[in-house]
């Protein structure tokens, strides 16, 4: 992916199954994604799908010496560089839906629902802890 914003364009919304995952009690529901936002959840999920098929593939492939072989030879250091590349994804889309909705700008621990619908997670008077890794994605 090396435009966010062809990336995002490319996505066929019509084509993209929602999250399955529906809100659970003690959840605040504050809106709907647009399409926009939505396209990005689509860029990232499907970006965080192929840096774990890489990561898998990478175990598979460096075992015992090889892999010290790869720590020597920078092999990995392509990983590192997928892993960041998807933190600031994860951080940018976290970002959009909290500029989206303002009533969750100061909330930690939000979530994207089924009809991609945006929430607070669990009581609005509790604290919560920002997911890590994209702890919203509810596929």
């Amino acid at each position: 992916m090396k435009n966010l914003q062809a990336a995002r364009d490319a996505v066929d919304l019509s084509a993209v199954s929602e999250p399955k995952k529906e809100a659970e009690k003690g959840d605040l529901i504050v809106g709907v994604l647009p399409d926009e936002i939505k396209r990005l959840y689509v860029v990232c999920l499907d970006f965080k799908q192929e840096v774990n098929e890489r990561r898998k593939k990478a175990r598979a492939n460096y075992r015992g010496i090889r892999k010290l072989l790869a720590i020597i030879t920078g092999r990995f250091n392509d990983q590192k560089y997928l892993v960041s590349k998807l933190e600031l994804l994860l951080r940018i889309l976290d970002t959009e839906i909290r500029e989206e909705f303002p009533i969750i700008r100061d909330r930690e621990k939000i979530a994207v629902y089924k009809g991609w619908r945006v929430a607070i997670i669990g009581s609005i008077y509790d604290s919560f802890k920002r997911p890590s890794d994209g702890g919203f994605f509810h596929m």
